[in-house]
């Protein structure tokens, strides 16, 4: 945070004594996660169940929900995330100034950022990645990548207002949508209520609120510049999900572990914080033959842990590159919606109905990246014809 206005951890709001109950308030806690799941019925008014609403302009309501469905300890705020939930005619706003401000971009600005870009998706990040992993692979028997999936801590929360339409104003947007950009992220007063107690009024003046249309637009601006400063890097981003990717020649990994030095640096300098924990490393050589000794990655002085695959954007990528865990993975997740549909057949609905929870739901699951991993997984291909 250093010399930066605005949130800190000691700036917790502070719990006041119990309120008058409110409907619906946080369920008793699940058997199979040991923790408390939010009831949000039908809304009709401003107040939701767990949920206070903020005054103010911009006032956001915030309701903290855990930020993993996993077994975890309640008691940690850590596993908790505020999610501003504003008003309807707000996100109408955002969503015509988001789609202004995208229109408004040079067409060459941060090619790798594959969010809120036109005509790019998920599946376009991913098949970069694999394209480029596959055509270094090929241009040499002693060639390997090695992937480090980052992950940062509350990075949207770490969004410096200032910085933010500074970058903006490099980009070429008008002053006043800047300012206008300013206003909207500082000066947000918000309170959280959760059962019977609520939290005193706290005025943020950093980051990006979650659940906001515009915050992972403005996210992916305030890192525009945060680019592979060697030729054999590179570094893929959808929104906050980033990896950066080391194209190794005989064993020389210096440009990819300068590379990373070089994230911590901006990172530092942009106020956004490295998850260590969470942060893994990938290895990609189809060399069997040569017995080679890989690097360590160290942020922060903790080393980098190393895994043969990761999740990255709903695709499981192994360091053989096959495909095996990602089609088995889908293929359960369509046999348990299967038995929804049976049991939709058995109250004799119409085929219509079937066919669109079919659509929905089963054929959703099956062709999700399905151009990124399809062509090149024909074993299992049959499987999924079954469901």
């Amino acid at each position: 945070m250093g010399a930066y206005p605005g949130r800190n951890q000691s700036q917790r709001p502070e719990v006041r004594s119990p309120r008058p109950a409110v409907n619906g308030s946080l369920s008793p806690r699940s058997p199979k996660t040991g923790i408390h799941t939010p009831r949000l019925p039908f809304v009709k008014t401003a107040r939701l169940p767990g949920i206070l609403v903020a005054r103010g302009a911009y006032s956001s309501i915030a309701g903290a929900r855990p930020e993993r469905q996993v077994l975890c300890d309640t008691s940690d705020l850590n596993d908790y995330r505020p999610v501003a939930l504003t008003s309807v005619v707000m996100k109408c706003f955002e969503k015509l100034v988001r789609d202004f401000i995208t229109s408004s971009l040079p067409a060459s600005m941060d090619p790798l950022q594959f969010a809120y870009r036109h005509n790019r998706s998920t599946d376009d990040a991913i098949a970069h990645l694999l394209h480029t992993t596959l055509t270094h692979l090929d241009e040499g028997r002693r060639n390997y990548v090695k992937m480090l999936f980052v992950d940062y801590s509350s990075a949207f929360n770490n969004i410096i207002p200032s910085l933010l339409t500074t970058k903006l104003g490099d980009l070429g947007l008008h002053t006043s949508l800047c300012d206008w950009i300013s206003n909207f992220l500082t000066d947000r007063p918000q309170s959280v209520q959760v059962g019977n107690c609520a939290s005193s009024t706290l005025t943020l003046n950093t980051g990006a609120p979650q659940g906001c249309v515009l915050s992972p637009l403005l996210y992916s601006l305030y890192t525009y510049n945060c680019t592979a400063t060697s030729s054999s890097n590179i570094i893929v981003k959808f929104a906050d999900d980033t990896v950066v990717m080391g194209l190794i020649w005989d064993n020389d990994e210096r440009a990819y572990l300068e590379e990373i030095k070089h994230l911590e640096n901006w990172c530092q300098e942009n106020n956004l914080l490295l998850n260590v924990s969470k942060t893994k490393e990938l290895i990609v050589d189809c060399s069997k033959k040569q017995e080679r000794h890989y690097q360590l990655v160290r942020i922060s002085g903790t080393t980098v842990e190393r895994v043969d695959s990761f999740r990255y954007l709903g695709v499981h990528i192994l360091q053989d590159l096959s495909w095996s865990r990602h089609t088995n993975s889908l293929a359960k997740k369509a046999r348990q919606c299967l038995y929804h549909l049976r049991r939709l057949r058995d109250f004799r609905l119409p085929s219509k109905v079937l066919r669109n929870f079919y659509t929905c739901t089963i054929e959703s699951i099956l062709t999700g990246n399905i151009t990124v991993w399809f062509g090149i997984a024909p074993s299992r291909t049959d499987k999924h014809s079954k469901g």
